[in-house]
């Protein structure tokens, strides 16, 4: 090999190694930045709801059992509704406004926390998308049992003063 074909390598190598050590180190700051941004999605929505449940949420385990949830990711038809796949471990918004884990195997679902491990960058959009989602649901469901709890009430007032 000739000695400017080494120079040539030899510079290539170098570019390559600092190309690999930037692409590491722009990754691992992503990464923090998501897992940040999601769990910070999650503090939020738990505070909007206050100790409440979402409402609106579909049963994501049918036949398997019972597991309302948003289903992060779900395919365009779906959306957040997309049922869990039989053994596959699904990121999902629980009822109570946490980023978990759920899966079905046999007639059980299985239902644990998302660890920081469990999210990946590209989770930032469909999480985001499934918070908003499951929020628009909940705010029309509440709204709407509000208005029903409010007619029920006034209409037992006009009872209670008819029948006084």
């Amino acid at each position: 090999m000739s000695a400017a074909k080494t120079i040539i390598l030899d510079a290539l190598f170098e570019r390559a190694r600092n190309a690999s050590e930037q692409v590491m180190t722009e990754r691992d700051d992503a990464r923090s930045t998501a897992i940040a941004a999601m769990r910070g999605l999650e503090e939020r929505l738990q505070a909007a709801i206050a100790g409440d449940v979402l409402r609106g949420l579909k049963n994501l385990a049918k036949p398997a059992g019972k597991f309302s949830a948003a289903h992060v990711g779900g395919s365009g038809q779906w959306g957040i509704d997309e049922r869990l796949e039989w053994r596959v471990p699904t990121l999902c918004v629980s009822q109570d406004g946490k980023l978990v884990v759920a899966q079905i195997d046999g007639s059980d679902v299985s239902v644990r926390d998302a660890a920081d491990e469990d999210l990946r960058i590209e989770d930032v959009g469909p999480v985001t998308d499934a918070v908003h989602e499951a929020l628009e649901r909940h705010v029309a469901h509440s709204e709407r049992t509000a208005a029903s709890y409010a007619r029920a009430s006034e209409l037992s007032a006009r009872l209670a003063r008819a029948v006084g």
